[in-house]
């Protein structure tokens, strides 16, 4: 199962937490300890705002292993951020390991994780993605339940995506929650 952080908080490099902790999430992408595959070596992607910049957030991903990669190592040295997420993948078995799929996903200023599987989501697939509304139908790039669960929470979102309050986000995921807990009965 993947690892994922998010931090937000004063502002920090993102090595602070990807590199230098105890629970460092490089470290855990090699050595994860609570788990019996110790390996997330399927990808990763980082995703952090700049509000001083731009409310859209900027994301790098690879299929690369977080462990190998130098240019994570370097950005998290100089990227500095109050919010961020990391991500490090371990593909499900049979799932395709391409830049597609790898997290963070982003749509605007949204960014999404998710740690886990649709239970049987090869049988689901295709019902969740009837459920969508066109433009969220389209947004979806890669195979994963992850980014597919995305798109369905801003297809809930719906024309709130511009301005929404913390209970239109609420509204959306609880949505999202009970559609897919629906489509996997």
């Amino acid at each position: 199962m993947c690892r994922f952080l998010v931090y937000k908080g004063r502002e920090i490099f993102m090595s602070d937490l990807l590199l230098k902790s105890e629970l460092s999430l490089v470290l855990q992408s090699y050595q994860a300890k609570e788990r019996r595959e110790p390996l997330n070596g399927d990808g990763f992607g980082i995703g952090w705002y700049d509000l001083d910049i731009d409310p859209t957030p900027c994301v790098f991903t690879s299929t690369q292993p977080a462990w190998s990669s130098r240019n994570l190592f370097r950005l998290s040295e100089k990227i500095r951020s109050s919010c961020f997420f990391a991500h490090v993948r371990a593909a499900t078995k049979g799932a395709y390991v391409n830049e597609f799929n790898c997290h963070p996903f982003q749509h605007e200023q949204f960014l999404w994780m998710h740690n886990g599987k649709i239970a049987e989501f090869d049988k689901v697939k295709r019902r969740l993605r009837r459920s969508l509304n066109d433009t969220c139908y389209n947004l979806t790039q890669g195979t994963t339940d992850s980014e597919h669960a995305f798109a369905l929470f801003l297809h809930f979102l719906g024309d709130k995506i511009e301005d929404y309050s913390i209970a239109d986000l609420s509204d959306a995921m609880l949505a999202t929650i009970k559609q897919i807990l629906k489509l996997t009965r």
